[in-house]
């Protein structure tokens, strides 16, 4: 491994979570966080406080969709590591004649 060599992702949900509180999180790292069939990889301890000046405009910014992102990147590997960290390791949008048992 190297310091670009990807161990997993987790996904925090927000929605749940009071303002100026400090939270300590645990959670398993999967490969991918849309296949249902998953073992996990490790965990990853996250310490966590949400500072919100104001509740109106936070609730308003979730009413819009989220803007675009673009990253640009020069090698293989690294266009690999960000695909990666942003969709996971299987691409969910292939289609295939294939069933699911099948590879």
């Amino acid at each position: 491994m190297d310091d670009h060599d990807l161990i997993g992702k987790i996904s925090i949900d927000l929605t749940n979570l009071h303002k100026n509180t400090i939270y300590t999180l645990k959670y398993d790292i999967f490969k991918s966080s849309q296949m249902s069939s998953r073992k996990a990889r490790g965990s990853i301890t996250v310490r966590l406080r949400m500072e919100i000046d104001d509740d109106r405009k936070l609730l308003l910014a979730c009413l819009e969709p989220p803007p675009d992102v673009y990253v640009n990147v020069k090698t293989r590997k690294e266009f690999r590591v960000v695909r990666w960290t942003t969709s996971g390791k299987y691409d969910m949008e292939q289609y295939s004649m294939k069933g699911s048992d099948q590879p």
